[in-house]
C-alpha cells in the first residue's frame, strides 16, 4: 500500500476516534451501595445499552433486588446531556420502567469527562444515579 493511502487511512481513524461520544463506554456507581455492590451500565456508540441496578423496596431497606435494564438513549443538542428510556428486563419487574436524564461532566481527578450524573423519574426519582468510568 502506498504511503499516501496509509496516511489517509490513519488520519481517518484518528478523526473517527476523536469524535466518539463522551457517554459511550462502561460506567459504575461512584460509591458502593450498602449491599457492597455497585450498579453498572454500558453505553454503546448507538446509545443503546444494558444496566444492572440494585434497589430496595420502601417497606424493607434490607431486601436488595437486582434489576436488569436495556435502554435506548438520545443526545440533547448541547452535547453533554442524554435521555435514556430504561426498560426493565428482570423477572421481578412491576412498573419499573423509567426515563433517566444524564449529564456528563469533568471529574476532579484528571479533568476528563469521567463523571455522569443522572436523574430518574417515577419510582426512581429519588434514587442516586451518580456514575464514574469503570476502568477495571
Amino acid at each position: 500500500m502506498p504511503l499516501r493511502s496509509s496516511l489517509v487511512i490513519l488520519a481517518t481513524a484518528l478523526v473517527a476516534s476523536a469524535c466518539s461520544n463522551p457517554i459511550e463506554g462502561d460506567w459504575r456507581s461512584d460509591k458502593k451501595l450498602p449491599n457492597l455492590q455497585r450498579n453498572s451500565m454500558t453505553v454503546e456508540s448507538d446509545l443503546t445499552g444494558k444496566a444492572t441496578i440494585y434497589a430496595t423496596p420502601a417497606y424493607d431497606l434490607g431486601l436488595w433486588t437486582k434489576f436488569k435494564f436495556e435502554f435506548k438513549g438520545e443526545e440533547k443538542n448541547d452535547g453533554y446531556r442524554w435521555d435514556f428510556k430504561m426498560k426493565c428486563k428482570s423477572d421481578q419487574c412491576n412498573g419499573d420502567n423509567f426515563e433517566m436524564e444524564c449529564k456528563v461532566f469533568s471529574g476532579d481527578d484528571n479533568g476528563g469527562l469521567d463523571k455522569l450524573n443522572c436523574r430518574g423519574d417515577d419510582r426512581w426519582e429519588d434514587y442516586p444515579f451518580d456514575w464514574e468510568r469503570d476502568e477495571d
